[in-house]
């Protein structure tokens, strides 16, 4: 009890921060970095999280829409009625691409009423769209000027500034680098090198929610294609398939049936998940998804020391893509382009502890960057703090 009343008073001490977003679950990329920001800043403020997350409530469609809209309200008054009692330091939203916008335009609104500072993260390059803007974007544009940014990567960065004619001052880049860990659980089966290959198998993965966006049929090609020109090839993806989806999963099922070495985990989570990267030789991750921007996936193989192919959406070429550790290929020639990389790879015979390597010191200087970033976000989250105590 001691340690509770310890913990509170500690917390009251903080500078009080409002985060709004999605968090998980249900587990998607973008709820689950906004978790680690919130964790993150969390260490040296009182984080009161305020959750939007489109979570099945009742289980039945009809019902879920207006039941999450209700949610959304409660959580939106809530919102409002703690800005401006509580008074929080800072403010900071995750903003959405979705219908979800309206509530964080809303929220930004309040917070701007309430005159509080507010830091808007990005986690998409669609809201940039300047060939076919988003109207409501748009029209809240005068009240995003007036906000602080917090991009994922360089070039994030410079489409804000272009799309929305944002201050360079009032943009931040930090890399969710900052925030993947190595995981603390360890297994002892070592990796398998290349060198074995030919007594053995080439462990190929995929881990994303599932979907043909996020590069499954391309991967499924891909190893198909591997399988025939005949290397010793074994594949496993990871990951779950929206319930609605039922013909996406009945496709998958017939798909894996008519293959050989390929199986299929479903939706995996702490050891699992560990142990999943730990048996792979390389992660193949073909993904087009429109929203992709630096996805968590990568930066979780590199941790443990798994290879990278992709393609270069989002700020994958421009902040993660180093041409050894992490390859992106074009969309249009990834199949024939990632066969013709894996081949030289396995034709090579370099053992897979380089490759290893490789991984793991890309990410720790990925990991080295992002730590500088978070820590220059949340000095100047404290100097805005500052400056804004001392005006009221």
């Amino acid at each position: 009890m001691q340690k509770n009343i310890s913990e509170t008073s500690q917390q009251l001490r903080q500078p009080l921060i409002f985060f709004t977003g999605p968090f998980p679950p249900p587990v998607h990329g973008m709820a689950v970095a906004t978790g680690l920001l919130a964790a993150a800043l969390g260490e040296r403020f009182h984080v009161r999280r305020f959750n939007i997350a489109a979570r099945r409530l009742t289980g039945l469609k009809i019902l879920d829409i207006p039941a999450r809209m209700l949610r959304a309200l409660w959580t939106l008054a809530s919102f409002a009625w703690l800005s401006f009692r509580r008074r929080p330091e800072v403010v900071v939203i995750a903003l959405s691409v979705g219908y979800a916008k309206v509530f964080d335009l809303a929220c930004i609104a309040i917070g701007l009423l309430a005159s509080r500072p507010i830091y808007i993260t990005h986690h998409s390059f669609v809201v940039f769209n300047r060939v076919a803007p988003d109207r409501l974007i748009k029209i809240a544009l005068p009240l995003l000027r007036r906000c602080k940014h917090i991009t994922l990567c360089g070039r994030m960065k410079l489409e804000l500034i272009s799309a929305w004619n944002i201050e360079d001052a009032n943009v931040a880049v930090l890399s969710n680098a900052a925030l993947v860990r190595i995981p603390a659980t360890n297994l002892e089966a070592g990796s398998p090198s290349i060198q074995s290959v030919r007594c053995g198998a080439y462990h190929l993965g995929f881990i994303a929610n599932l979907c043909a966006e996020k590069g499954l049929w391309t991967f499924l090609d891909t190893v198909d294609r591997l399988q025939a020109i005949g290397h010793t090839v074994v594949a496993t993806i990871a990951g779950p398939v929206e319930p609605a989806d039922a013909l996406l999963e009945k496709e998958l099922k017939q798909r894996l049936h008519a293959m050989k070495n390929v199986s299929w985990l479903g939706a995996v989570h702490g050891r699992e998940r560990t142990h999943f990267y730990q048996e792979l030789d390389l992660l193949v991750f073909p993904t087009v998804y429109p929203n992709e921007s630096e996805p968590l996936v990568i930066l979780e193989a590199l941790a443990h020391g798994v290879p990278v192919v992709t393609t270069p959406r989002g700020c994958i070429a421009s902040s993660l893509a180093d041409g050894n550790a992490v390859r992106a290929f074009p969309e249009a020639s990834f199949v024939d382009d990632a066969v013709a990389a894996i081949d030289a790879d396995l034709q090579a015979i370099k053992p897979q502890s380089e490759r290893e390597a490789l991984a793991k010191q890309h990410y720790h200087q990925l990991q080295e960057i992002g730590d500088k970033q978070l820590k220059m976000l949340i000095e100047s989250m404290f100097c805005l703090q500052k400056k804004h105590s001392s005006r009221h």
